[in-house]
Formats: structure tokens, C-alpha cells, sequence
């Protein structure tokens, strides 16, 4: 309606702007969670949003900036003209920022916003500052002639003010300098930052340190001991005990012996019995800082957690986690069909009150067929189930009373009763097989887990710490991790890897699909950097050359990590020494498949990962014929993901499309029909001009699709026309809006698996189930 909701960033409440027609009654603070009104304003400020703001005059500037740069660099015309086309339609496209110097005259620095008010600086440690800002300037100018090989980039000058001139500007302002401050001063602790841990493990892990060890915290260590040569003690806080552990592992193998510190002592100079005992030692103790220093007035050097590891992505708290709930009334509609465990299918019709025998009770009402009536107990609802069927009629009613639900569950325990005994034969088996153990999590194991960006959620690193469990014992492993999409289950995969691959045996990691492959490709690649893992992916993106070699070297155990699709389970693929089988989304393979990883089951360790697990598979799980990881605590910032079930229709689409493009997003049209995916693509055009679309789908050439997937990831394509190829695998946190036509033709796995690509980030992410279906494709409105 006539209101306009508007959070700003310096306001610590939203502003409610509301409207009568083009006038403005009244702006006032609001709840947000209540929706209330609270104080009013007079005016409010409203700054920009992101620092390149679309005017005509800067649009123009940029407009010509932009090409006499392509000029000068000789960048491609094609890719020039889509950036100038989204400019002049002002869309922020991906990478806009590294432009910004087109936008404007010339670009103001921090130092001349604070020339006015004449601040004093207080520098700790003036000269190391200094240091690091010779080192930034030198990383900055080797960045810029990577970049201007390929890409569309301004000289350094035109970003930032030079060395010289930061430091001279510095200069002209009054400033104390901490490290310089004396001792004598009772009141002030003289401390020195403790930055150059970090920097050095950086480069070790780069392959840039001095040092050849391979180790990468050699440096801290080497840093310990320097400090305690000057008679320091150092003391290491952590956030939490698995923290602690991992800093044993990690250190101890280096000579540093760790100790324990309960509680932060009194570091004044009276306490000599402390200060004498803790000299030239190395302590733990659980009272986390954000950054570490040196602090000679007291002969000790505190490193935290961040100098070390780096900061991580941190959990406040259980929010966030999702819980399971039973069925209630509240559940249920009415007509939902429901299943009772004695009557079978019935109809749920609303609560009823009655009076028995003088009291009055509350009753669930069932119908079943020939409108028989059953009166059940609220406090006996646990005897009925939500059936899931739809409203319209089409489930056939049980008879209270009669036969057929009792033949129907007894059809179906013999049933499962067949398959039971196939199963526990095949388990069986594995009960009987043994094989070595796993090694037992080393310093190499401890250094890959915490050599990760993010903090793993509570979920995570309990099944992280299951599937290590079994792996030291002497029977196969058969783990399913069931989480939803996005909720670090690859993570769980790759520390089995690692360890797989510390006891010297291979890991085959299978993926349903070719895209898919090649993502957990590039996502082992990465994280297993430095590691001197060998990684390879086997699929039908590769030429017959390549597989080939590929072959050879897995079989000759030259390959730690073989990545690939059905191909894995062909007869020319030999392993030298298989210890660990990896299945994703294992619902996806077909009959043969299954048979063959069944056999293979029997002899090497399984972790199989899903986030919509067949009824089969979860039902082993829980009966403890499998053993089953469940990660249900969504990662730190994760937003649900908005979902509509909506009509085609042009207005509403080209709206959604427009939002995303505008926020710097990409968006998925899922049109599963490749005879008329083409068709799809042209209405998309015309409806969406300004925008960048290209299709994918299963029956183009490998190179082809290849190609269109890489452009997506790299942000080259605004929408990509696809059919459900990107249904598992492939993961842009940058595209949030997705579009599945003929949304009805879809099973609900594979509608939520559709859905999964996107809301892998930070912002909100739409999803719009298209239900109406098109078979003409008409000129759309302007």
C-alpha cells in the first residue's frame, strides 16, 4: 500500500514512511518484530547504499572511462559492450566495485575526511604499521599486473593513495606511538602485536615461507621459542577444549610442550613465585582474546586463537538449530487424509465436543468410507498420522472395521520382512569382514581440520567425530550423513578422506551427475591445497587421453582422491589399494549401480551423504543396520529461503529477475523439456533484454556445457535456461532467485533438491514454482 519500510544503517530501529498518495503524512520509528509504531521524525537522511550510485552524470563518465580503458588494454568488445549495455540499464553486475574509478572524477581517501577535525593518532607500534603498509602496497602492485592480463582494472593510482603520500599525510597529525611508552609507568602495559604469527603460517601454507618445512605452524613454533630465549612466557588462549586439543597435536610434534592454566594469574611484580615458574613456558587456557600481544612489562606474550588459525565464522549460541516435533491437532486441516494404526486411511474432519456418560471430552472426528464416523480421544492422537495425500477426493477411504487395511499392512510386513533378510545377509557379512584399522588422527589430520574458514556447527563435528570412530575399527565403515542442502556435509566427507589417504589408501568419491563431479572437483582441489594429495576427476568431460592416464595412475596408486560418476564403476577402473568409497545422493543411482556398490560394501569402508535419503535408506538407518549422522544446525547467517507457488505470468517474472539483477545476483529458469528449452530462452530475452542468458542441459556437447557452467560460476551469465542438470553439484552463492516451470511435473525430492542451489549465502532467496503450464511462448509485456 502506501507504505515504505527503510532500514538505515546508522539508525538503530527501521523507518516507516507512509504515504498518501504522492504525500508523505508521517515518518516514524517501528518494531519490526511487533510492527508497532513508535517515535516520530520530522526528516531522516537516507545515504547510499553502495558506493557507485547510478546517475546520469556518472553513467555517461563511466560510459567513456570505461572504454578508452578497453582501449588501452585491448579488452574484448563483446565483453566490453555487456558491461557498458548493464551500466546504461543500471544493473550492478558482478565486479562492478573494481571500476569505481570510472564513476568519478577522482576518489577520496580516509585521510582527507579527517583533515578537518585534526584527530590525535595512537599508533601500536608506529613502524610496524608502517611496515605493513610498504608490504600492502607491494601486494596491491603485483595484484594489478596479474590482473591486467585478463581483465578490465585501473592502475593503483586511481584506487589509492600512494605509500609515500599515506605516510607523509600520517605524519602531519599528532600521535603517540604505544610501543614507544616507558616502563616506569605503572599504570601502562607496553605491549608489542603479535602479527607476524599469522603472517608466516599464511606463507607456509602459500609455499612462500623461508623455511622448506612443510609443517604449517613451524613458524609459531619457531616464534615460541624465540619468545621464551627473551625469558617470556607465552600463554595461548582458546575458545574451547577441542581447540585445545587440536594446539597439542599441532605443536607437541615440534617441541613445544604445552601446559594447562585454569585460571589467569596475578601478573603483577609482587607475584614473584608466578612469575619465576611460568618464565620460558607455554601455556593453554580458556579465556579467549581477538587478538594477541606482547606485553613487556610482565615478560609475557599472549597469541590468540585468530593470530594463529585466522578469525572464524562463529555459531552465538543453539540458534538456528531445527527440531523435530510431534503431530498435533494444530498440524492438521481439515480433510487432510490421515492413517490410523487399527482402521487405516480416514479423513480428518475438525475437532468435536461430546458428552459421555456425563463428561464432557474433547474428539478428533475420522471419516471412513460408506460415512462411518470415528470419535477419537485427543489424549490417543498419537495413534493417527498426517497421510500427505491431497485434498481433492482421489485416496480411496478404509472401512472401519473391514479387512483390506488388515491384508494391506500384512502385504507390506512381508515385504520388508523379504528385504530385511536380504539386507541382514549382506550386513551379515560385513560383521564377519575385517580389515586394518585407520590410523588414528595425527598432527597431519589435526592441521587439515583446522586448516578451515569456518567453524564446524556442533552437528557437523559430531558426525565428523562418528565417522572417525568407525574408521578405527576393524570392520567396514557404512555411514549415511543426512543433512539439507548446503549444511556441511562435504566437509564431514573430506576429513574421511584425509584420514583415508594418512593410511595410505585411496578414496573413490561417486556423484550422480557430470556437473556435480566436476564441483566436488574444484571444492577437493582446494581444500586439500598443499596437502600433496593427488586428486583426479574421471568423467565424461575429460578426453579419452586424459582417461587413460588417469586409469593408469590410479591403478599404479599415483592418484590419492579419483572423483567421478557412474564411470567408477566400470570394469577398467582398478584401484591399488580402495579403503574408502564416498556415494553422493546415492537415491540417484540406478538398479546395476546399486547391486555393484553393494558388493563393494563388503570389502572397503562406505560414507554415503544425502539430503533427501530414500524411506529404505532411512529406515536401515534407524533400525542400526546402517549407521546414520543426522547435521541439522544450518550454517551461521543461513536465511530460509522463500518459496511461491505462483501462475506463469510476465509482469510477475520480469519483477523477480529485475531484483536480483539489480542486487548483483543471478537467477536459475529451470525448463526441463530440451525441444523447447530454446524457445524458453528467446521469451527470456525479450522479456529480460538487458540481461545475459545462455542454456544448459544434458544433450549438448561436453566441452559446450563445460563452458556454460564456468561462465555461470564466474558470473559471465545473469540467467542461465537450464533443465535439472544443476539439480545436484553446482553451488553460486551469487544466484538466489530460481524459476521451475511446470512445477507440478516435479517430485517433492527433486523440487527440494532444485531449491538447494540457491540460498547458499548471506541474502534472501526466492524460489517461484511455476504451475501453469506453457506450450506457447508469446511476445511478453513491455
Amino acid at each position: 500500500g502506501g507504505i515504505i519500510d527503510v532500514f538505515v544503517n546508522q539508525e538503530k530501529k527501521p523507518i516507516r514512511l507512509d504515504f498518501f498518495g504522492d504525500e508523505l503524512e508521517s515518518i516514524k520509528y517501528f518494531d519490526e518484530s511487533t510492527q508497532r509504531s513508535m517515535s516520530a521524525l520530522t526528516s531522516i537522511h537516507i545515504g547510499p547504499v553502495k558506493e557507485i550510485v547510478f546517475d546520469k552524470e556518472s553513467m555517461e563518465r563511466a560510459q567513456v572511462k570505461i572504454a578508452d580503458l578497453a582501449d588501452l588494454l585491448n579488452y574484448p568488445t563483446v565483453k566490453l559492450n555487456e558491461k557498458l549495455r548493464d551500466i546504461e540499464n543500471g544493473i550492478h553486475f558482478y565486479g562492478i566495485e573494481k571500476l569505481l574509478p570510472a564513476f568519478y572524477d577522482r576518489l577520496s581517501s580516509t585521510i582527507e575526511l579527517l583533515k578537518d577535525s585534526r584527530p590525535h593518532i595512537i599508533f601500536d607500534d608506529r613502524e610496524a604499521i608502517f611496515n605493513n603498509i610498504n608490504a600492502f602496497f607491494e601486494k596491491v602492485n603485483h595484484l594489478y599486473h596479474q590482473a591486467v592480463e585478463t581483465d578490465l582494472v585501473f592502475t593503483p593510482q586511481d584506487y589509492f593513495v600512494g605509500a609515500d603520500e599515506l605516510k607523509n599525510e600520517l605524519n602531519h597529525f599528532s600521535f603517540t606511538d604505544i610501543s614507544a611508552l616507558k616502563k616506569d609507568s605503572a599504570q601502562v602495559f607496553v605491549c608489542r602485536p603479535t602479527l607476524d604469527v599469522r603472517e608466516n603460517i599464511l606463507k607456509a601454507s602459500m609455499g612462500t615461507a623461508k623455511d622448506d618445512e612443510p609443517h604449517l605452524l613451524k613458524p609459531l613454533a619457531v616464534r615460541i621459542k624465540s619468545l621464551h630465549q627473551q625469558n617470556m612466557a607465552v600463554i595461548i588462549p582458546v575458545s574451547s577444549r577441542e581447540h585445545d586439543a587440536e594446539l597439542h597435536k599441532l605443536l607437541e610434534p615440534l617441541g613445544i610442550n604445552l601446559g594447562r592454566l585454569k585460571e589467569l594469574p596475578n601478573f603483577s611484580a609482587e607475584n614473584t613465585i608466578f612469575r619465576a615458574h611460568i618464565h620460558a613456558h607455554t601455556f593453554v587456557t580458556k579465556h579467549p582474546l581477538s587478538f594477541g600481544a606482547v606485553f613487556d612489562f610482565i615478560n609475557t606474550a599472549f597469541i590468540a586463537e585468530n593470530d594463529i588459525f585466522g578469525k572464524r565464522t562463529k555459531r552465538e549460541g543453539r540458534a538456528g538449530k531445527q527440531y523435530s516435533f510431534n503431530t498435533s491437532v494444530s498440524d492438521l486441516e481439515v480433510n487432510d487424509y490421515v492413517v490410523h494404526t487399527d482402521h487405516g486411511i480416514g479423513q480428518f474432519k475438525g475437532l468435536v465436543r461430546l458428552n459421555v456418560r456425563g463428561l464432557e471430552h474433547d474428539y478428533v472426528l475420522i471419516h471412513y468410507a460408506n460415512d462411518e464416523k470415528l470419535y477419537l480421544p485427543t489424549h490417543r492422537i498419537n495413534l493417527i498420522k498426517p497421510h500427505g495425500g491431497s485434498k481433492d477426493g482421489t485416496l480411496r477411504l478404509d472401512k472401519l472395521g473391514g479387512t483390506a487395511w488388515i491384508s494391506k499392512k500384512s502385504k507390506v510386513k512381508e515385504a520388508v520382512m523379504a528385504m530385511a533378510q536380504d539386507l541382514l545377509k549382506l550386513y551379515a557379512k560385513r560383521e564377519i569382514v575385517e580389515r586394518a584399522p585407520f590410523i588414528e588422527p595425527d598432527a597431519h589430520f589435526a592441521e587439515f581440520s583446522a586448516n578451515v574458514e569456518f567453524e564446524t556447527t556442533p552437528d557437523q563435528q559430531k558426525a565428523i567425530d562418528e565417522v572417525v570412530k568407525d574408521m578405527q575399527r576393524k570392520r567396514p565403515m557404512d555411514r549415511l550423513v543426512c543433512g539439507d542442502v548446503g549444511f556441511g556435509k562435504t566437509e564431514v566427507a573430506m576429513r574421511a578422506a584425509m584420514l583415508a589417504v594418512l593410511s595410505k589408501r585411496q578414496v573413490a568419491l561417486l556423484a550422480p551427475t557430470t556437473v556435480l563431479a566436476q564441483q566436488h572437483g574444484l571444492t577437493f582441489t582446494e581444500r586439500f591445497k598443499n596437502t600433496g594429495v593427488n586428486i583426479a576427476v574421471l568423467s565424461r568431460f575429460q578426453k579419452a587421453g586424459e582417461i587413460k592416464k588417469i586409469l593408469a595412475e590410479t591403478k599404479n596408486n599415483q592418484v590419492d582422491i579419483v572423483i567421478g560418476t557412474h564411470r567408477l564403476l566400470s570394469p577398467d577402473v582398478e584401484f591399488h589399494n580402495l579403503g574408502l568409497i564416498v556415494i553422493d545422493e546415492e537415491q540417484r543411482f540406478g538398479i546395476k549401480a546399486k547391486e555393484h556398490l553393494k558388493k563393494m560394501r563388503t570389502k572397503v569402508d562406505a560414507l554415503t551423504m544425502s539430503a533427501t535419503p530414500i524411506p529404505r535408506t532411512m529406515q536401515m538407518s534407524y533400525f542400526g543396520i546402517r549407521d546414520l549422522s543426522i547435521i541439522e544446525t544450518p550454517p551461521v547467517d543461513r536465511r530460509a529461503i522463500e518459496t511461491q507457488v505462483v501462475q506463469f505470468d510476465d509482469a510477475m517474472i520480469k519483477e523477480a529477475i529485475m531484483r536480483e539483477l539489480y542486487r548483483g545476483g543471478q537467477v536459475y529458469f529451470v525448463h526441463n523439456r530440451v525441444q523447447t528449452i530454446n524457445a524458453t530462452a528467446d521469451y527470456l530475452r525479450l522479456l529480460v533484454p538487458e540481461a545475459r542468458i545462455r542454456i544448459a542441459h544434458g544433450q549438448m556437447d561436453e566441452q559446450e556445457l563445460e563452458d556454460v557452467m564456468i561462465s555461470f560460476i564466474n558470473h559471465e551469465i545473469n540467467i542461465l535456461v537450464c533443465t535439472t542438470i544443476i539439480e545436484t553439484g553446482i553451488d553460486v552463492p551469487t544466484a538466489n532467485t530460481m524459476f521451475i516451470n511446470d512445477a507440478d511435473d516435479f517430485g517433492l525430492s527433486q523440487l527440494y533438491q532444485l531449491r538447494g542451489r540457491i540460498g547458499r549465502s548471506k541474502e534472501r532467496a526466492f524460489a517461484y514454482l511455476l504451475i501453469k503450464q506453457t506450450t506457447e511462448f508469446l511476445t511478453p509485456i513491455a
